[in-house]
């Protein structure tokens, strides 16, 4: 089954397993023009409802990897995922809310929006397209069987690991 994505964003496939090891091993190798401030490399997670149990998020959140930032992330990683499956879980954890977005509120103490935190996602992320800038592109809603403890499920056009 192909991945339901908005109409225009281009599916990254074809997916491939990779070891988390040689993700995590890309992801912190520092380019010669990058290294030389001094501070640690920074890593972007940007995409939709990145599954629990992932091992490693250093900032992580739609946006994230937005364009004003570019200058301070060394690997953006973009979440491809079934827009069909990031509803269902996100209807899920609405019903069910984690501390976390119990207290985001919003200025007036309203509670947090799904609908419309969607209404602004949606367009913000075709504005973006962060998918073209991603290091990494990962499957968020993986079809293909792969060990989630140790392997990781990625776009074969991955530059940062072709």
């Amino acid at each position: 089954m192909a991945l339901q994505l908005a109409p225009e964003e281009p599916e990254a496939g074809p997916w491939r397993v990779e070891l988390l090891s040689t993700v995590a091993d890309a992801v912190t190798r520092r380019e010669p023009d990058r290294g030389s401030s001094g501070r640690p490399a920074v890593l972007a997670v940007d995409g939709r409802e990145v599954p629990a149990g992932c091992p490693l998020l250093i900032i992580e959140g739609d946006g994230a990897g937005r364009r004003e930032v570019t200058p301070l992330i060394d690997t953006l990683i973009w979440v491809q995922a079934d827009q069909r499956e990031a509803a269902r879980r996100s209807a899920a954890r609405a019903a069910n809310p984690p501390a976390a977005d119990l207290a985001n509120k919003a200025i007036d103490g309203t509670p947090f929006d799904e609908k419309a935190w969607m209404a602004e996602e949606i367009p913000f992320n075709a504005d973006q397209r962060t998918w073209e800038r991603a290091d990494i592109i990962v499957c968020g809603t993986p079809e293909i069987p792969y060990e989630p403890d140790t392997e990781i499920v990625i776009a074969s056009r991955s530059p940062r690991l072709t």
